[in-house]
């Protein structure tokens, strides 16, 4: 169930994000008032998915899935072109995601 709780964080997270951008730095109220509870939620769901998942393994996943999906609303939303080095990144960034999650050896004990 963690992993469930884990990919609602990341997916709030990164619609956070959009509207982060929509708010031009806070001036724009419904933007803002939006990425704050998109960001309230994120955290809200991550700590749930922390009861089965390790705190390292789920941190990584949450902030680099929510890098990779914010970079492609960016795509989508936005328009915006990402470079070929950047795209490298962003491929170097999911390897390490599914390698680090791949080298946990299990769930979390208490």
């Amino acid at each position: 169930m963690g992993i469930f709780w884990l990919i609602l964080g990341i997916l709030m997270d990164a619609v956070g994000t959009v509207f982060l951008k929509n708010s031009l730095g806070f001036t724009v109220l419904m933007p803002a008032v939006l990425c704050l509870l998109c960001y309230i939620v994120c955290n809200v769901f991550i700590s749930k998915s922390l009861s089965t998942i390790k705190l390292g393994i789920a941190y990584a996943t949450w902030y680099g899935g929510a890098v990779l999906f914010a970079a492609l609303l960016s795509i989508f939303v936005y328009h915006e072109s990402l470079s070929p080095l950047a795209m490298v990144g962003l491929l170097i960034l999911l390897v390490g995601i599914v390698i680090s999650n791949l080298g946990d050896t299990g769930e979390e004990t208490k």
